[in-house]
């Protein structure tokens, strides 16, 4: 989001068609919380993360969307050894911590365009 904001090239690998599990730090937080709460076991291993894939071409026309802005992609070929999509299977969190994402993705851009405006500095006088 901040290559948007500041003209900077975002490089994209395949044509942004890969797949990730985009997660708002706030859900993951929660998560955690949850998990530091938890006393049924000693010990337990669960996926935390939003449950659901976002392309990158979906992530970058949200953030272009928020920001009013068109991103500069730089298009690259696939990168070795990169996968074409990843997840979080969050059931077992679901089950034992009751976790489920409560922001949507889109909010989250906007949520962290607001916190990121309210900080800069790159725009003061020096």
């Amino acid at each position: 989001g901040l290559n948007v904001l500041t003209d900077e090239e975002i490089p994209v690998f395949v044509a942004g068609s890969t797949r990730r599990d985009y997660t708002v730090v706030r859900d993951i937080v929660w998560g955690i919380i949850s998990a530091l709460s938890y006393q049924d076991s000693d010990y337990e291993i669960m996926n935390l993360g939003a449950g659901r894939t976002i392309s990158l071409r979906e992530m970058i026309a949200s953030i272009e969307e928020v920001l009013g802005k068109k991103a500069k992609i730089n298009r690259l070929p696939e990168q070795p050894g990169d996968v074409p999509l990843t997840y979080a299977d969050i059931t077992k969190a679901r089950e034992l911590l009751g976790y489920g994402p409560q922001m949507e993705f889109i909010d989250g851009i906007h949520a962290f365009k607001d916190w990121y405006l309210e900080r800069e500095i790159y725009k003061l006088p020096i």
